[in-house]
């Protein structure tokens, strides 16, 4: 489980990258409150509960036969993980793992990925809560993510608060993402066997198949002498994409595989379940989110170039690019920051060609900014923090 928590934690980090790699497609946009469908309907708020493992799936009844050919569709990953053409839809991945690691210390965690999307407007959260079962003080606060239009929104924590990212790019269609909240997990998907009668999973027509360790070389690599795994799967026939899924998987002698390297031996259970698909719902930002990504000793937004295009922002710092140069830059906020109120320190201060740093002061906060051209982009970035 460890190994989850550094995944969904690099998750965080691709944000960042996504935005500061994207920052010649994004645009500056006011900050979003709210986005809905045309029919509005608030959602149920989608809360990390201390819920039971799942259970575990069971082997492959006799009624398991080969798909006929007439009328079934071959599965495909792509498709399993592909949700873009859906409206909305909520899903949830529940991770459990139990057993001693390689130094003999129990392991007992618990991991939830509640997932939500609409598609006009593009709007999207994510919650990641993180338990360890053996040592509540050892659990991680949850890590919440909203991507809103251009304006990604991220809490990480007391530590870390809100923080505000623009991009184009949408860092939940990644591969790292999609390996954790759905189909890419499996690999093989022709070793899957089919089961009858078809089902329907949250109302939504499903075929049913199950599979072995055969199917999981995503997560443990290509040798799996050292584990065994069972499970169950159901994929939506209208649109192939995955509607839920149930895993266990027993490690016998340290091959945790993606979860866990240093497990010696346990067990991994995922749960995961589709839910609310092409129905009406809203995906609300938090206040506390725009409120808390306003720079320290600025009532409103950070003034900033009529053409700046925010790249970060939270309390404590804020990144800009602009296409005016440094010169201009510098006169900019010398004259706004004087307008509102803010001190130059004259001393604390220099400018060097295509650089400069400068100090200002106001009551008790100390604000600095880092201005620096970059050449390879044509433009000026503005490094503001806060203390």
């Amino acid at each position: 489980m460890k190994r989850i928590l550094s995944l969904l934690m690099l998750m965080a980090l691709l944000l960042l990258v996504a935005a500061c790699g994207g920052k010649d497609k994004a645009t500056a946009t006011a900050a979003p409150t709210s986005a809905s469908p045309s029919t509005e309907q608030q959602p149920g708020q989608a809360a990390a509960t201390n819920t039971p493992a799942p259970a575990a799936a069971t082997s492959a009844p006799a009624t398991a036969t080969p798909a006929p050919a007439d009328d079934e569709q071959a599965l495909s990953a792509e498709q399993l993980t592909a949700l873009e053409a859906l409206d909305s839809y909520r899903q949830t991945v529940i991770y459990t793992s139990q057993g001693v690691d390689i130094d003999g210390n129990p392991i007992d965690d618990r991991a939830e990925i509640i997932s939500e999307y609409t598609r006009d407007p593009q709007a999207r959260r994510m919650v990641m809560s993180f338990i360890n079962n053996l040592d509540p003080a050892a659990s991680q606060d949850n890590l919440e993510v909203y991507q809103i239009g251009t304006d990604i929104y991220m809490e990480g924590g007391e530590d870390v608060g809100w923080l505000r990212l623009s991009s184009e790019e949408s860092p939940f269609a990644s591969a790292e993402v999609a390996m954790l909240t759905g189909g890419g997990i499996f690999s093989n998907l022709d070793q899957m066997r089919r089961v009858r009668p078809d089902q329907k999973i949250n109302g939504i027509d499903s075929r049913h198949y199950q599979y072995d360790e055969s199917v999981l070389g995503n997560i443990f690599g290509q040798d799996m002498a050292d584990i065994t795994g069972s499970g169950d799967i159901w994929v939506a026939k209208d649109g192939g994409y995955l509607t839920k899924y149930l895993l266990t998987v027993e490690v016998k002698e340290g091959n945790g595989g993606l979860f866990d390297p240093n497990m010696a031996t346990g067990t991994f259970t995922m749960e995961f379940e589709m839910k609310d698909v092409n129905q009406d719902f809203t995906i609300e930002l938090p206040e506390a989110a725009t409120a808390s990504v306003s720079l320290t000793g600025f009532d409103g937004p950070f003034p900033m170039p009529e053409d700046g295009i925010v790249q970060v922002a939270s309390a404590g710092f804020t990144v800009i690019f602009t296409a005016m140069p440094v010169e201009d830059v510098i006169a900019f906020y010398e004259a706004e920051l004087a307008e509102l109120g803010w001190t130059k320190d004259e001393e604390g201060s220099m400018s060097m060609g295509e650089m400069a740093s400068l100090g200002f002061t106001k009551d008790d906060v100390k604000l600095t900014l880092l201005i620096t051209f970059d050449s390879s982009t044509s433009q000026t970035q503005i490094m503001a923090s806060a203390e």
